[in-house]
């Protein structure tokens, strides 16, 4: 979120109905990676896409793969 909004904000403006921020992203486990892919659009209107791919560790992996059901926590 820090990177789409990187710039000095002396051109900012408010956000209008032109130019609504909005930040999304994807998460994707690749070949022992983790993937994570962030896109989004500040107030100016520029549009802003970064990727990182991170060696998973056994703990992010058990992280991303345990289920716990509603209620059990």
């Amino acid at each position: 979120a820090v990177m789409i909004n990187n710039s000095p904000g002396s051109m900012a403006v408010p956000a209008s109905a032109y130019y609504n921020q909005f930040l999304k992203g994807v998460i994707q486990e690749i070949d022992g990676f983790v993937r994570i892919h962030m896109s989004g659009v500040n107030s100016r209107g520029e549009r802003r896409s970064y990727v990182a791919n991170i060696e998973r560790s056994k703990a992010v992996y058990r992280a991303m793969h345990t289920y716990v059901p509603e209620g059990a926590r």
